[in-house]
């Protein structure tokens, strides 16, 4: 029901407005944009030997079951996670970065040597 995508970067202050503008640049494009294939038949593969290697260690395989059990209420076995994960589609991935990576979703915070005033007024127009 709620979560939270977070995206740092680490810059010189004169560099702020640029770094900025570079982030929501690439934050519409990956919104507008359709994946290719390969990128997504790369990001499943990615997924799948993550949860492979995290099933054989005991630690991983005890926080996947507790996650399970608090988000699902039921135990999913990994060939299960793993055919959900096959099911994911060029359509849906790009549904949900469409509604993921809406611009009246965004907010910022920015910490560090910088013209406070400035850059909350910049930021306001911006986002």
């Amino acid at each position: 029901d709620s979560g939270l995508l977070m995206l740092y970067a680490g810059t010189s202050s004169s560099n702020t407005k640029e770094v900025i503008e570079i982030i929501l640049k690439e934050l519409k494009t990956t919104r507008e944009e359709a994946i290719t294939q390969e990128e997504l038949d790369f990001f499943k593969a990615q997924v799948r030997g993550q949860i492979l290697l995290g099933s054989d260690d005991i630690e991983s395989r005890m926080n996947s079951i507790g996650v399970n059990e608090m988000v699902f209420g039921k135990y999913r076995s990994v060939e299960e996670i793993i055919g959900e994960i096959d099911k994911v589609s060029r359509e849906s991935m790009q549904g949900f970065l469409k509604e993921s990576f809406r611009s009246d979703d965004i907010s910022a915070l920015v910490l560090g040597d910088i013209d406070s005033v400035n850059t909350k007024n910049w930021l306001e127009q911006t986002l």
